[in-house]
């Protein structure tokens, strides 16, 4: 084989073993999440938007008494969709809903970390869906000090959903700071 070919052939291997990572990396965080059992801490937050899973599980846990507060992340004109009626209804436990700002998981994280920091909080459980969970941990870690637990809701994923958190990763690893 001529030295330019065999040149040719590593340069295609390399990049197409590249391009295979870039793909594979997300797609392995994505559908292989990294889920914690719900424990005890000082609030639980559902992160946008609050889908009835994720609104039903966070319910369910703070009258178990799993969590001090309930922090729920919306968006302005939510409040009539299903699910964000428990920021409108008075419950039985202490709820704050917010719009982060902005209004990505990044601004969901650096919201709530400012929340943290007013109430003394040192422990939280995050409720999202299992494309989200590795990502939003990496982003929450990033902002709160304290312990963070990520709770799987069962909320109906898309297609869209999954290649949105893929696409998620590559914009997350364009910073590093919360």
């Amino acid at each position: 084989m001529p030295p330019r070919l065999r040149i040719k052939r590593i340069i295609a291997a390399v990049v197409a073993a590249a391009l295979a990572l870039i793909v594979a990396v997300p797609a392995g965080l994505v559908f292989f999440p990294v889920a914690d059992e719900p424990t005890t801490s000082d609030a639980i937050l559902v992160v946008g938007p609050p889908f009835p899973g994720r609104v039903a599980l966070a319910d369910k846990l703070m009258r178990e008494g799993k969590a001090r507060t309930l922090v729920v992340a919306t968006f302005a004109g939510q409040e009539r969709r299903q699910g964000v009626t428990i920021c409108n209804q008075k419950q039985p436990y202490p709820v704050e809903c917010f719009v982060p700002s902005p209004y990505t998981t990044r601004g969901e994280a650096q919201n709530f970390s400012q929340m943290a920091q007013r109430n003394n909080w040192n422990s939280m459980q995050v409720i999202t869906f299992w494309p989200h969970a590795n990502r939003v941990r990496t982003l929450v870690n990033r902002c709160f000090d304290g312990k963070v637990d990520v709770l799987v809701a069962q909320d109906h994923v898309g297609a869209h959903e999954v290649l949105h958190h893929m696409g998620g990763w590559a914009k997350m690893l364009t910073y590093w700071s919360c």
